[in-house]
């Protein structure tokens, strides 16, 4: 293939848990040390631990499940961002209008910093453009520190149909053109699904 891959994903175990939610834990059913034929596990998780995309049902009752995700949202040409703190309207309209003039076209936009706060501005603005994906370091889109700010831009972003891709690992990667692939699990009446997500680069 001759591009260099980036694992933009965190390792399940060692990532951030959202408050409230439950941390996963791998289980051995069978092990070979013990006389089984074979090594067997059992994975307990919320669908929202380590990297993962939510799907529209996550905040939107009656919404559609990560079974219905348009691939083509998460496969393609994407942009990295470096940036610190709060992301908000003119923050948003700033970043925008510099990535327009320079590549033209921005479908997919992936804000590196650990500490990004993505609000309810910075959301209502990027829903202007015309983007499909939008994804974030943190566990979360918007301010985790205001339970209404994560519930309104999760809703606003999943109504505008944008995919939210959040906990992802951007600190080997910098600022630019990339190709972006993060397929979901497949699984039917999920709210979300893990995802082992990759840059290519440009």
């Amino acid at each position: 293939m001759g591009k260099k891959i980036y694992d933009i994903t965190k390792e399940l175990f060692s990532s951030e848990v959202y408050f409230g939610d439950p941390s996963p834990s791998l289980t051995r059913i069978q092990e070979i040390k013990k006389g089984d034929e074979c090594n067997l596990s059992m994975l307990t998780m919320c669908l929202h631990n380590g990297t993962h995309i939510d799907a529209p049902c996550h905040f939107l009752d009656g919404e559609k499940d990560i079974t219905t995700l348009d691939l083509e949202s998460v496969i393609g040409d994407c942009i990295v961002v470096e940036w610190s703190g709060l992301f908000d309207e003119t923050s948003a309209r700033t970043v925008m209008a510099q990535l327009l003039k320079r590549y033209g076209i921005v479908k997919r936009l992936l804000l590196k910093g650990r500490d990004v706060v993505l609000n309810l501005g910075g959301a209502t603005v990027l829903t202007n453009y015309d983007l499909c994906l939008i994804g974030v370091e943190k566990s979360t889109v918007g301010d985790e520190r205001e339970q209404e700010d994560v519930e309104q831009v999760h809703r606003h972003l999943l109504k505008n149909e944008i995919v939210i891709l959040e906990s992802l690992d951007l600190s080997q990667v910098k600022e630019g053109a990339y190709m972006l692939l993060a397929q979901p699990l497949k699984i039917q009446g999920a709210d979300g699904a893990p995802c082992r997500a990759i840059l290519l680069e440009a």
